[in-house]
């Protein structure tokens, strides 16, 4: 079973705040999909309420569930997240 995993960086080396599931909040795993199919899902992030100001990134990947070992995403050996969002917090 594979999980996806959102994850909010601060200044690309602090985890500032995390979430991880199965697709569709755990009613779509991944081995349903179809090749090719395009699968869209959203993911809500719990930031803490003292969050300082900086420069964040939002960054995705996936991982598998038994073994923990993420996946290169674009192509192999092209890195385990992609970032998706930069965010300055002031």
């Amino acid at each position: 079973s594979l999980v996806m995993f959102v994850h909010l960086m601060r200044d690309d080396v602090e985890l500032v705040a995390q979430r991880d599931a199965v697709p569709g909040n755990g009613l779509f795993p991944v081995e349903e999909w179809s090749p090719g199919e395009l699968v869209r899902d959203q993911f809500a992030l719990l930031l803490p309420p003292t969050l300082p100001a900086g420069d964040y990134k939002i960054q995705v990947g996936v991982y598998d569930a038994t073994t923990l070992m993420r996946y290169s995403l674009l192509e192999p050996g092209s890195g385990t997240v992609v970032v998706v969002q930069q965010l300055d917090v002031r």
